[in-house]
């Protein structure tokens, strides 16, 4: 093949495409279109001047063309920090806000079972003494509970903290692959624990003791467990009731969105780890420890709110499969 010759021919057509790319903000639908082709047309000139020719500075110009123009017309790959940033401001809260229903009524019987064991015990010796012996309810409510918050190491018991509520939040997810059946369960033994405890400390006149080391972690913790459970409740329900569209695809689509909610619920679970070894026990007064928890709690409410409901709008659903390799170059 005579390479001057096929250079002669096609050099127009490289600088047009040339052209193109420079201008690539600015091109209307017509040089779009032309862009495409012109790309698919010096990638093949690009493929034959390489099995045809050794000269390096032409081989070097059309390969660097052919990848700019690519670069145009696939999009070039979106930064790692967007896609963060996209994580924390679209993918997770939009999971999280359209959870909104099963979240809150998880919580509302959650809470109403725990109240109900608190009174039940608290109102009940017979119940109290199946509970446990004097002695021991008195070694609880006067050493144990409160010594659990301060007896390690506030950097080991954090992740002890963490890697036990995450493995109830797991529980609640990989639930979700049988329908989400025994999450109520796994939900009531917890509401049933917490009630029992709390029962005994109020029954002992300890209720300040109780809800003043509780509340600064519980408010976060409680929070990201009842929405993995609602997660996995709701992708329960997904199979069972698909709605107009096909069952496999619902399914696929909620268990993706999942999958983001899990990561998030790790970081969330993190920070309420770092409040229970750092604030519930520290030496700060009451209301300040409590008020610690409510404004995480709060931070945490709004963050979804806010964030949640303006991804909602713009039509995010958090499914991982919607989310691009590619961020258009401009």
């Amino acid at each position: 093949m005579d390479i001057d010759a096929f250079v002669t021919a096609h050099q127009p057509t490289w600088n047009r495409l040339e052209r193109l790319v420079q201008r690539r903000r600015e091109l209307d639908g017509a040089e779009i279109d032309e862009l495409v082709e012109l790309y698919q047309r010096v990638a093949t000139h690009l493929s034959i001047v390489r099995s045809a020719s050794r000269d390096p500075m032409l081989i070097g110009r059309l390969s660097a063309l052919v990848a700019r123009a690519r670069a145009v017309v696939t999009g070039a790959h979106a930064p790692a920090w967007r896609e963060f940033v996209k994580f924390w401001t679209v993918s997770f809260p939009v999971v999280t806000y359209r959870t909104w229903r099963w979240w809150l009524a998880t919580a509302v019987v959650f809470t109403a079972v725990a109240m109900l064991f608190a009174a039940w015990v608290a109102g009940n010796p017979e119940v109290r003494a199946a509970v446990g012996t004097p002695e021991e309810i008195k070694q609880l409510v006067e050493h144990d509970f409160a010594n659990y918050y301060s007896e390690n190491p506030a950097g080991s018991f954090a992740t002890h903290v963490w890697l036990n509520n995450a493995w109830v939040a797991a529980q609640c997810i990989i639930s979700a692959a049988v329908l989400g059946l025994p999450i109520p369960q796994i939900l009531y033994s917890n509401a049933a624990n917490v009630g029992v405890t709390g029962g005994l400390m109020i029954d002992a006149g300890r209720g300040d003791v109780f809800f003043g080391l509780i509340t600064p972690h519980g408010l976060l913790e409680l929070t990201a467990v009842l929405l993995a459970a609602a997660a996995g409740m709701r992708v329960g329900w997904a199979v069972v009731s698909p709605g107009p569209r096909p069952r496999s695809q619902v399914l696929a689509e909620q268990g993706r969105a999942v999958m983001t909610l899990v990561v998030g619920l790790f970081a969330v679970l993190l920070v309420a780890g770092l409040i229970e070894a750092l604030v519930t026990p520290s030496p700060l007064p009451t209301w300040a420890r409590i008020g610690i928890g409510v404004l995480a709690e709060a931070a945490f409410l709004s963050y979804v709110i806010v964030y949640g409901r303006r991804a909602a709008r713009a039509g995010e659903t958090g499914d991982i499969d919607n989310a691009p390799d590619y961020a258009p170059a401009s």
